[in-house]
């Protein structure tokens, strides 16, 4: 089921409302998505696993919380996002991409809209390939290469890694609903690469500072 309006639950102490928005551009997604903040309080907790997580009360929800947020502690489960029924939650790292953030929240609604976006590299992989035959060669090649294992493997950057899942998720967005025609998601976006860039070397920061303590 295609949905447009999808609202944002913010329990971050980290990331603003307003960054949020900027790492939804950075990934590209369609502007076809409309996107308005809600009321943070109305979430509830739901075990998965020995992890706890936060999910919207109400349908078409997208929660986003930090990772180590004490409230929602997380056990042996490895993910930073999922999917329930028609809401998703994702966990901020502190340190990822701007585009990597837009693309995990851009993952998880095409798991509620019913669309499987972990497919990449199984039975969506020679489709993928053959759609990415009008974009950079040296992705299309990297992609083809069977030494490939998730994003361990390639020969690009982290960054470029993520342009390729937001390919992806423009040819599933695209078979969902041909009128949002997404951007051409692979030219490298330098100001969010700069951005990106500033906002990881002050986490570290953070992170070594909160250590020597």
């Amino acid at each position: 089921m295609f949905r447009r309006e999808w609202v944002i639950l913010n329990l971050s102490k980290e990331i603003s409302e307003k960054e949020i928005l900027f790492c939804i551009k950075m990934a590209k997604v369609p502007e076809c998505f409309k996107f308005s903040f809600g009321d943070p309080a109305r979430v509830e907790k739901r075990k998965w696993g020995d992890s706890t997580w936060p999910w919207g009360i109400d349908d078409w929800t997208i929660v986003v919380h930090d990772y180590t947020d004490p409230e929602y502690p997380k056990g042996d489960i490895n993910a930073v996002g999922g999917a329930f029924g028609n809401r998703c939650t994702i966990a901020y790292l502190g340190y990822e991409w701007d585009i990597e953030i837009g693309a995990r929240i851009w993952h998880e609604m095409l798991h509620c809209m019913g669309v499987n976006s972990d497919n990449l590299e199984t039975v969506d992989r020679v489709r993928f390939c053959e759609w990415l035959l009008t974009n950079p060669k040296e992705i299309c090649e990297e992609w083809k290469s069977s030494s490939i294992t998730h994003c361990r493997g390639f020969g690009i950057s982290s960054y470029a890694f993520q342009m390729v899942l937001c390919s992806y998720y423009t040819m599933l967005t695209k078979d969902l609903c041909q009128d949002c025609y997404p951007q051409n998601n692979n030219e490298p976006d330098k100001e969010g690469l700069l951005a990106g860039f500033f906002r990881r070397v002050i986490e570290y920061i953070k992170r070594l500072f909160n250590i020597m303590r």
